[in-house]
């Protein structure tokens, strides 16, 4: 709502992480499922950052820097995602 009430748009992101961090937090997938059901929620559009790395192919080794930061090839993922989830936003307010 604040976001809105200033003119910005907002973008909801479930952030990816390895799949070794994964393993030992599995709850950090229930964080991108409750990620989506509030941007549904708020009519706001969801990057799902883990669909982006999946479809990208590459392994985690090249995506992440760390146990869960985005190397720069994971953030210029999540960049185009964010892009593409802003300009298709855009793109519905013209219908």
């Amino acid at each position: 709502d604040a976001a809105h009430d200033v003119g910005a748009r907002a973008v909801l992101l479930a952030q990816p992480l390895p799949a070794v961090t994964l393993r030992r937090n599995p709850v950090a997938a229930e964080y991108a499922r409750i990620a989506a059901d509030v941007a549904a929620e708020r009519r706001v559009p969801f990057v799902d950052g883990w669909a982006a790395f999946a479809a990208s192919g590459r392994p985690d080794s090249e995506l992440f820097a760390d146990f869960c930061h985005p190397s720069p090839a994971g953030h210029a993922l999540l960049a185009d995602a964010v892009a593409e989830a802003l300009a298709d936003e855009a793109g519905a307010g013209d219908d």
